[in-house]
């Protein structure tokens, strides 16, 4: 399947996170990589994902279509604060690692992290090298987007 956008034709890569096996975070990584987004199915139960868009629903419904020059497009943010259902989404295993493989160098080992040679959180001063500042639903509605 391929879709378009602003920069360019894209093919959309698909990847089913039931069959997941040693090389799955690779194979999202260099996907990211080469088209900038993939498709990660199966991650979640369907009712944890329906769960999400009821507990959104009064936010997307407030949310016109189209703000920002985005067509029919609505986004709603501060997701993590409005959904409790969300958590699972964005603690997903498969979310964290992606997110250590393409915004971090840390080394871990067992429940230990180092980082430039400092070690786990007990230590003053110590950080992860990367932190959540974003959530949101992207609903792409008529003339929002496409793909064949």
């Amino acid at each position: 399947m391929w879709t378009e956008n602003t920069f360019g034709r894209h093919r959309l890569q698909r990847f089913d996170y039931g069959q997941a096996d040693e090389t799955f975070d690779e194979g999202v990584v260099a996907a990211l990589s080469r088209h900038g987004f993939a498709l990660i199915e199966n991650a979640v139960a369907p009712s944890q994902c329906d769960r999400t868009v009821e507990e959104m629903q009064p936010h997307l419904d407030a949310t016109p279509h189209g703000l920002h020059g985005l067509a029919g497009t609505r986004r709603v943010g501060t997701l993590v604060a409005r959904s409790r259902a969300s958590h699972a989404l964005i603690e997903h295993p498969a979310v964290l690692a992606i997110a250590r493989a393409v915004l971090s160098e840390q080394k871990l080992a067992g429940d230990e992290v180092s980082i430039g040679g400092r070690r786990g959180p007990r230590e003053k001063g110590f950080r992860y090298p990367f932190q959540l500042h974003l959530t949101q639903i992207i609903d792409v509605g008529p003339g929002g987007g496409s793909a064949e």
